[in-house]
């Protein structure tokens, strides 16, 4: 795997960022402009899953307007043929590994959404702790950029289990996971009422 000096730098910040972190949001926030760096790309936009509403929320972007942003949680969600399917991989996905470029830029979803915004070539990445989903990274390339190749995928891939402790443990920070006491004491019950 090979780094520019800019990509050397960004994974420095991202790292320091990682390990100073406070709160999960604020990093996602944060982590923005480093991982366009490391990444040589344009635009960043990273949300959170809400497996009780069944819905992304708390977006942050950098390079992308907050339309935009609206007109996918209101439309493009519902017509988006690459989201879902890169979710369910778990692992950092370049976005034509899933749909090829040439059907892609027959969607509603590219004209309408991803073209206007020069978001050519993607790369998506979501972080699950626990089978829970904590955030997630969708980063894009312009057209003469060209598209994400393997050195790209191996360094999302370095820092891919980093992000994911991270935003772990400030989601259990924040959402008060259940001590292992509680949870031996809930296994205890559960066993002796299969036992009546």
């Amino acid at each position: 795997m090979n780094l520019s000096t800019t990509q050397s730098r960004a994974l420095g910040d991202v790292m320091r960022l990682l390990a100073e972190s406070t709160d999960a949001d604020a990093l996602r926030e944060a982590l923005a402009l480093p991982m366009l760096d490391l990444m040589v790309a344009d635009q960043y936009v990273s949300m959170v899953w809400n497996s009780s509403n069944d819905r992304f929320e708390r977006f942050t972007a950098m390079n992308m307007s907050t339309d935009s942003l609206r007109r996918w949680d209101e439309h493009f969600r519902f017509v988006d043929p690459l989201t879902v399917p890169m979710m369910e991989r778990r692992r950092p996905t370049v976005a034509t590994q899933v749909l090829r470029q040439p059907e892609l830029a027959k969607t509603e979803f590219f004209n309408d959404f991803l073209r206007p915004e020069q978001m050519h070539w993607g790369i998506n990445v979501y972080f699950f702790d626990q089978q829970t989903a904590v955030g997630d990274f969708r980063i894009w390339r312009k057209r003469e950029r060209g598209n994400f190749e393997a050195n790209e995928v191996d360094i999302m891939r370095m820092v891919e289990p980093a992000i994911a402790a991270a935003l772990g443990r400030l989601f259990w920070e924040q959402n008060a996971a259940p001590s292992q006491a509680c949870t031996e004491r809930a296994e205890d019950l559960l066993q002796r009422a299969a036992r009546l």
